[in-house]
């Protein structure tokens, strides 16, 4: 249902991307500003950052579309169709072992 309304609603689509856009500039300045000795923070936050330029490529009304609403599923529910329910939020952990 959500994902339908996005999909009818460019506006709601773009301002999503917007979002994101902005989440990824925030992502790059702690990178920059934060030495961060983690392999797997800094591995989790690069991979972040490769899946919203994605999703910024991404178009309403296009197979794109499909990846952008699979991630944000993920995001949310914190449900991966491959490996099944997450007990932790992933971003959540990555704030806290920086």
């Amino acid at each position: 249902m959500v994902a339908s309304c996005i999909d009818a609603q460019d506006y709601i689509f773009k301002e999503l991307l917007m979002e994101f856009e902005l989440l990824s500039r925030e992502i790059d300045f702690v990178r920059m500003a934060i030495d961060i000795d983690d392999e797997a923070v800094e591995s989790h936050l690069i991979n972040l950052t490769h899946v919203i330029y994605t999703l910024k490529m991404a178009e309403a009304d296009s197979d794109d579309y499909k990846y952008f609403a699979r991630t944000l599923w993920e995001i949310f529910s914190r449900f991966n169709f491959i490996s099944g329910q997450l007990e932790d939020d992933l971003i959540e952990k990555t704030i806290e072992r920086i």
